[in-house]
């Protein structure tokens, strides 16, 4: 008796260890198949062929960048439901008005195309976080009423009309660029943006930067490149966050910065500028690891 329960008990010991390598075998199968399988990018709510016939009120990202659109595609506005909409480097003239009913659109990316202005129906979306706007047509005309995007964080654009007054009451923007804009000058309004982590209004026409600028502690990436500036404040050393700086193309015959304080500065663009060579071996000696570059090697 005692040798036929122990027969037993190893009978169902095998058939349970062949049962666990048999689901091991359909789960090594299925790994297998999975990757071998073709990619369907609009299951995953991300839309990138305009020709495929889809769920658009799933589509939470579309990717159409690079696909020579003229048009602002027709179907974007049946996704409503959207988050994203990346239309960079299209040769699109306009947006529709109907843009505003895609209510949940937080990011949109409509750089490198040839669009003069936005349509005012646009400010009406306000969970926008990112728009990127340059590189369009010269002269881009950007309306008052961004002060509406009170959620944005990122704000690209270039080659502006003007730059209007509303932008300084965006709070919440994290990195604001503006290119080739006639800006003349920063001003004191500037303090409003607590949360600046990067400025950059390279190409402009400034001259004067508000010393308020200095009170943004989140600062790390200050550039204000081919600009005309004749000097940097040491206030300067106040953003002790300060990784990035650019000065090229300015009449600036002294920077005085710190190494105590600017603790995690690691680039220094200052080609083209009145610094002389003794000022740029002091600042090399002072900031052993600090990459300078005196020639147009980097542009930032």
């Amino acid at each position: 008796m005692k040798y036929i329960i122990t027969y037993i008990i190893v009978l169902l010991m095998l058939g349970y260890t062949c049962q666990l390598k048999a689901q091991a075998d359909m789960s090594h199968s299925k790994t297998q198949q999975t990757p071998q399988q073709p990619a369907n990018k609009n299951t995953t709510q991300i839309l990138t062929n305009l020709d495929e016939s889809i769920t658009y009120n799933k589509i939470q990202k579309a990717d159409l960048k690079y696909q020579h659109l003229k048009q602002f595609p027709r179907q974007l506005l049946q996704c409503v439901n959207i988050e994203e909409i990346d239309l960079a480097y299209n040769e699109i003239t306009e947006i529709p008005e109907q843009i505003a009913q895609l209510k949940y659109l937080r990011r949109i990316y409509l750089n490198n195309n040839q669009l003069q202005t936005l349509p005012e129906s646009i400010f009406e979306l306000k969970n926008l976080e990112i728009l990127f706007i340059q590189n369009n047509k010269k002269g881009f005309r950007l309306s008052p009423k961004i002060a509406q995007f009170q959620q944005l964080t990122y704000l690209f654009a270039s080659d502006l009309e003007e730059l209007p007054n509303a932008v300084w009451q965006l709070n919440h923007l994290q990195k604001l660029r503006i290119w080739r804009s006639n800006v003349l000058q920063i001003p004191d309004e500037i303090a409003n943006l607590s949360q600046l982590e990067e400025i950059c209004f390279r190409e402009n026409h400034i001259t004067q930067i508000s010393p308020k600028i200095y009170q943004l502690q989140q600062l790390n990436y200050f550039s204000f490149g081919d600009n005309h500036l004749t000097q940097i404040l040491p206030d300067i050393n106040q953003l002790h966050n300060l990784n990035y700086i650019a000065i090229f193309g300015n009449d600036i015959q002294q920077l005085l910065i710190d190494p105590q304080q600017l603790t995690k500065l690691d680039i220094l663009s200052c080609w083209n500028t009145k610094l002389d060579s003794n000022q740029l071996n002091q600042i090399n000696t002072r900031f052993p690891k600090l990459k300078v570059y005196t020639s147009n090697e980097t542009l930032h």
